[in-house]
C-alpha cells in the first residue's frame, strides 16, 4: 500500500488511482479446494482489494450467506457473491454426493468500479473445488451479466430493527481541487 500511495500522491496523478492489473484467489492463481461430498462447508471470504469490487461463484453451487462484515444474517440463498473492497461475507456451500466432476470457483473484478474502463490484464480468476483428483478441472464459463446484490436485503439474524428515520439531515459538501503544482486540496 505504501507503494500504491507514493504513486497516487505525486504531482499530475489527478484522480487516476491505480489499476488492478491482476486478479488472485487465496493469494494465487488455480487454487483447488478439496472437499468431501455431501459435506457443509462455512466459507468465509473476503475482498482485500484496495479499491475494486469483486464477483464470487462456484459453479453449479448454491451459497447460502450467513454473515456479512460481522453481523449474522438470516441465511439468504445465492448463486453470485459482490464484495466491495474490504467487505467481508461467510457463506454455507454443501457439496454434491456425486464425485465425478470438479468445479470452478471464479472471482471476477467489477469493471464498473473503473466507470467503464476494461483495461485489466486479468479480470477473472479461477481456482477449483475438487471433489477428485483425478478428474479435469474445467474452464470457467464467461458471464454476460453479474447478479447484483443489496446487502440491505439481508435481515439480522436477530432481527433488530433498523434505525428510524433521522429527526434532522446534515448536508455536506466536499471539493477537491487540482492546485498549480498539480497536487489535490
Amino acid at each position: 500500500m505504501e507503494i500504491l500511495l507514493d504513486q497516487f500522491d505525486t504531482a499530475g496523478q489527478g484522480m487516476h488511482e491505480p489499476i488492478p492489473d491482476a486478479n488472485l484467489l487465496n493469494d494465487t492463481v488455480n487454487t483447488q479446494v478439496m472437499v468431501q461430498p455431501d459435506t457443509t462447508y462455512l466459507i468465509r471470504l473476503v475482498n482485500v482489494g484496495a479499491i475494486v469490487g469483486q464477483y464470487f461463484w462456484i459453479r453449479d453451487h448454491e451459497m447460502v450467506i450467513v454473515e456479512v462484515d460481522g453481523v449474522y444474517t438470516q441465511q439468504a440463498a445465492k448463486e453470485m457473491i459482490y464484495l466491495g473492497a474490504g467487505q467481508r461475507c461467510s457463506f454455507l456451500v454443501k457439496t454434491k454426493t456425486e464425485t465425478s466432476k470438479n468445479y470452478p470457483i471464479v472471482a471476477s473484478l467489477d469493471a464498473a468500479s473503473f466507470m467503464g474502463h476494461r483495461h485489466f490484464l486479468q479480470q477473472n480468476v479461477t481456482g477449483w473445488l475438487v471433489y477428485d483428483s483425478e478428474q479435469h478441472l474445467p474452464l470457467a464459463n464467461d458471464v454476460v451479466e453479474y447478479e447484483m446484490i443489496s446487502d440491505i436485503d439481508l435481515k439480522p439474524y436477530d432481527l433488530e430493527p433498523l434505525f428510524e428515520d433521522p429527526s434532522d439531515t446534515i448536508n455536506l459538501n466536499l471539493t477537491m481541487r487540482t492546485l498549480a503544482d498539480g497536487m489535490h486540496q
